[in-house]
């Protein structure tokens, strides 16, 4: 029954799966606030769903446009689900605009495999990291997959290396340009040399080791049992494989090198590894292994909150 609902896609799997995330953000505030439903909260909550619905239409754009994964709706409903496992859920203004920037630049990698408008997308691409290392430095981690993407998509030439770093530091001279103007130059040099090393204790919890355990199980036997597959024909598809395991691999290092750990920032995981997982999931001919999994992880995101 899942595995064929969530097999289509159609407007109605879309409304089902908002009005999942709907359910999240109850369960969130059960949890996290005894569901104390003041006109602040519901304000505060109607307020964010704007933005939240435009992160789900860059995601599926993303998959969409640069066939990532087939006429379905499993990677959608995957990355629902990861934020929905997330403690504290991205209902914050700052934090949504820059996932968005960091989507806006996802956009740009994988539309690479095009070769269309590639000088402008490889400006942007290098434009969008910028920006985003004025939210954390450790956005710069992100230039490999843009360099990834170059290399497996494009014919390597001098231009094609120097345009995305023009792009780049375009926001950094405005950020220091403004630290200059104001006498701050200490507080540019310190942004932007954090101090980097992976403290692990906040996921030292049964919560986070499940989330873990569960979806690396999950990753580990998409690209064990596809990988073989993928990469013995030579299509588009077989580099773009590689750029979602280089992706994911970055995410991983991404969230780890991050200082003050709430959970939010395991939202730039769940973008590949959601991806991922779905590749699997299309391609399990019994449909009840695919139910089982689907169901479980449904059930899962849900009862991990009260244990």
């Amino acid at each position: 029954m899942l595995a064929n609902f969530f097999g289509k896609s159609k407007p109605v799997n879309f409304i089902v799966i908002f009005a999942l995330f709907l359910a999240y953000i109850l369960v969130n505030m059960i949890t996290n606030t005894g569901l104390q439903l003041t006109v602040s909260a519901i304000l505060d909550i109607l307020a964010v769903l704007p933005g939240m619905l435009l992160l789900f239409f860059l995601f599926n754009f993303i998959l969409v446009k640069n066939k990532l994964t087939k006429d379905n709706t499993f990677a959608f409903l995957l990355f629902v689900i990861g934020i929905g496992l997330l403690d504290n859920l991205v209902l914050d203004y700052a934090i949504i605009g820059e996932y968005l920037l960091l989507l806006l630049f996802l956009r740009k990698v994988y539309t690479i495999r095009t070769q269309k408008a590639i000088y402008q997308k490889l400006f942007d691409g290098g434009l969008w990291i910028g920006v985003l290392i004025l939210f954390s430095p450790l956005y710069v981690l992100f230039l490999i997959l843009l360099f990834a993407a170059i290399n497996l998509f494009l014919k390597i030439t001098l231009r094609v290396l120097v345009i995305p770093f023009l792009g780049f530091i375009i926001p950094i001279l405005f950020f220091f340009t403004y630290h200059f103007y104001h006498d701050t130059i200490t507080e540019f040099y310190a942004f932007l040399s954090p101090d980097l090393y992976i403290d692990l204790s906040f996921y030292n919890t049964s919560f986070y080791l499940s989330i873990f355990i569960v979806f690396g199980f999950l990753v580990l036997m998409s690209v064990m049992i596809l990988s073989g597959k993928i990469f013995s024909v030579n299509n588009l598809f077989k580099r773009s494989w590689i750029l979602l395991i280089i992706h994911a691999i970055i995410a991983l290092a991404f969230s780890c090198f991050v200082v003050n750990k709430t959970g939010v920032e395991l939202f730039v995981f769940f973008i590949p590894v959601s991806i991922l997982i779905a590749n699997w999931l299309q391609r399990i001919k019994k449909k009840l292994y695919v139910n089982l999994i689907v169901g479980f992880l449904l059930v899962f995101s849900v009862v991990i909150h009260f244990i």
